[in-house]
């Protein structure tokens, strides 16, 4: 049987690191579980949580989507009085951050 990475226990172990000191962080148990890389998570942690790259590039006219998936969404931010997140800020950030990657900005 093929042993399945588990991404998202993964990205849990990680963002520990981000919101909690890093004695706090250290403190975590590895999960005992096959589909988490113990080796994966030490090597991360040991150098600072490198950014990975996409693995899949899309040729034209799909091109956009590579983009997309490149692009670092911008913050959400609540509506004032409200418990709602500003989404066309959100929508404007965003079209801005693609239309910047591509130059036409």
């Amino acid at each position: 049987m093929e042993k399945l990475f588990w991404p998202f226990a993964h990205g849990l172990y990680n963002l520990a690191w981000k919101v909690w000191p890093e004695d706090r962080a250290r403190s975590i148990r590895l999960p005992e579980h096959e589909r988490f890389c113990n080796d994966l998570a030490l090597w991360q942690s040991e150098n600072g949580f490198p950014a990975g790259t996409v693995r899949i590039s899309y040729p034209e006219p799909l091109g956009l989507v590579n983009t997309l998936l490149a692009t670092t969404p911008p913050p959400l931010h609540l509506l004032p009085h409200e418990d709602a997140f500003d989404e066309a800020r959100y929508r404007a950030e965003l079209t801005a951050a693609v239309l910047a990657s591509h130059g036409r900005l």
